[in-house]
């Protein structure tokens, strides 16, 4: 996690975010957004990635 904020990430696009994890992203700044459970291939997720939700609270 480090390396994503060193590298002054703005994006992260994942399934899920743990609570700790979920908190540290947003105080740098960082929007998560939430890869779809229908989504087989990274190109899948690519060209739906005007479209992904943002993850607005931590996730179980």
């Amino acid at each position: 996690m480090d390396l994503i904020i060193r590298e002054k990430t703005n994006v992260l696009v994942v399934k899920t975010v743990t609570q700790g994890l979920y908190y540290m992203l947003r105080a740098n700044f960082v929007k998560i957004l939430r890869i779809p459970d229908k989504a087989g291939t990274v190109r899948d997720v690519l060209d739906k990635f005007q479209n992904l939700g943002e993850i607005t609270t931590p996730m179980e």
